[in-house]
């Protein structure tokens, strides 16, 4: 990187940075943001104008670049590829189904994946083989084994992942005796129950508590299944769980299998250690039959057909072979390429920028942030309509309460001059059926015909 800027001199926001966002912060305490070139930036927006035809935020190939410490202009922004990229790959609108684990061996059915032991189903009990069960068999099944994993079916994101621990048969979660309603209680009515792989050894190695997995990417492109990276990820602090977002450790491998020797934690802090049980990275051993694994995860997303961008959470079984546990269809791509030090789309990255600029000038995509953000629009608009119809008609109501009171008014003077008309009648009446009106008689007569006269 060249034409260095010292970093309290930096304008990140003529430099296209958003330096208000949370990867900022990252990044920036990770010592990723000591060395900003210009010319690198400079040369990066060129890139991009000519690909994609747009300038993007150069924040994460930033902080690619003081890693590795050589430019790429290939580095694929995080907020890009999580709002538009991802989006026009995959079909948001269907991803409930295709994430509930409870539907994995209908949509994957392999036989190398973890064994399913309980299935719970919108509150209803099934077998691995999918038979329903009654609920009162399930705590007899679940005391066959000596440990389980309980998890939710349908998230991904490594939370709520526990050991379901067979002690003198009762049930245990985190050394807490646990019964089916307290079970239920903590996982709802949609949560799945597995057998305990039995990982290879040199997985196992770095952290033995957690399960250590591939977080293997593939790409649906150009009628072919690409094989983009592969990571490999490791929990720390006993947990069983290797999510970063759960505090694990992400290794980048090369396509031959070969590990890195520095790891990544999700604050973009590297170790070249793990840092609970001190374990050195570069001991890792290769993967020989790496290749078959990418072959398992490309033949496996053949049946995923609404999705085009898949991130598959793979084992490495005690024989050596692949392992599915998850699908993931969206994920921390800024860690999948600094972890594995390669922007993400490598020798595609062209061909699909210039593809995807094209198509959203026709047909533009609408990510899951931008919906929502339109629906918060409507809802705003909805809301200012609503409230100019509120006060239009509460001018209507005062106009209908003023028009009532006038109504009110004439009605009550209308039936106060019926009533002066009814006492005047009577008067009247009584008036002509008195004797002074008999006796007066002859003279109003007079006065009549006198009145004719004149």
């Amino acid at each position: 990187m060249i034409n260095l800027v010292k970093k309290e001199e930096i304008n990140y926001e003529e430099l296209g940075i958003k330096s208000d966002t949370k990867a900022f912060e990252r990044y920036d305490e990770a010592g990723l943001l000591d060395h900003v070139s210009e010319t690198f930036i400079g040369n990066y927006q060129e890139y991009w104008l000519h690909y994609y035809n747009k300038s993007v935020d150069p924040l994460t190939a930033t902080a690619f670049a003081n890693l590795v410490g050589y430019d790429e202009y290939r580095v694929i922004p995080a907020r890009l590829m999580n709002r538009t990229l991802i989006p026009f790959f995959n079909d948001k609108t269907i991803d409930e189904g295709y994430v509930d684990k409870n539907n994995y061996d209908l949509l994957i059915p392999t036989p190398q994946s973890v064994d399913t032991v309980i299935k719970c189903v919108r509150g209803n009990y099934f077998d691995g083989n999918n038979t329903m069960m009654k609920r009162d068999d399930v705590l007899q099944t679940l005391l066959r084994f000596d440990e389980l994993i309980i998890k939710p079916s349908k998230s991904n994101n490594g939370r709520e992942i526990n050991k379901l621990v067979n002690n003198h048969y009762s049930l245990n979660i985190n050394d807490t005796p646990v019964s089916m309603d307290d079970i239920e209680l903590m996982y709802n009515s949609d949560y799945t129950v597995e057998q305990v792989i039995q990982q290879h050894s040199n997985m196992a190695a770095p952290h033995p508590s957690s399960v250590n997995t591939l977080r293997m990417v593939t790409l649906r492109w150009d009628c072919s299944i690409h094989h983009l990276l592969t990571c490999a990820k490791f929990g720390s602090d006993g947990a069983i769980q290797d999510n970063a977002g759960q505090g694990g450790l992400w290794i980048g491998m090369n396509d031959d299998g070969f590990f890195m020797n520095t790891a990544m934690d999700e604050y973009a802090l590297t170790y070249t250690h793990h840092p609970t049980t001190g374990f050195p990275f570069h001991e890792l051993q290769p993967i020989p039959n790496f290749n078959e694994f990418i072959r398992f995860v490309k033949d496996a997303h053949q049946n995923i057909i609404h999705h085009d961008f898949v991130s598959w959470d793979i084992a490495v079984g005690i024989d050596g072979q692949p392992i599915f546990i998850e699908a993931n269809f969206a994920g921390n791509t800024w860690l999948y390429q600094l972890a594995s030090q390669r922007p993400i789309f490598g020798e595609l990255t062209e061909n699909i920028l210039s593809y995807v600029s094209q198509s959203n000038k026709k047909y533009p995509v609408v990510s899951n942030y931008r919906r929502v953000k339109q629906y918060k629009q409507s809802i705003k608009k909805y809301k200012s309509d609503l409230s100019e119809l509120k006060n239009a008609l509460n001018k209507e109501q005062q106009q209908k309460r003023k028009y009532k009171r006038r109504y009110s008014k004439v009605k009550h003077d209308l039936l106060n001059a019926k009533n002066d008309l009814h006492d005047a009648q009577q008067k009247l009446s009584s008036m002509k059926t008195s004797k002074s009106w008999r006796y007066t008689s002859p003279l109003r007569s007079i006065m009549q015909k006198t009145t004719k006269k004149d």
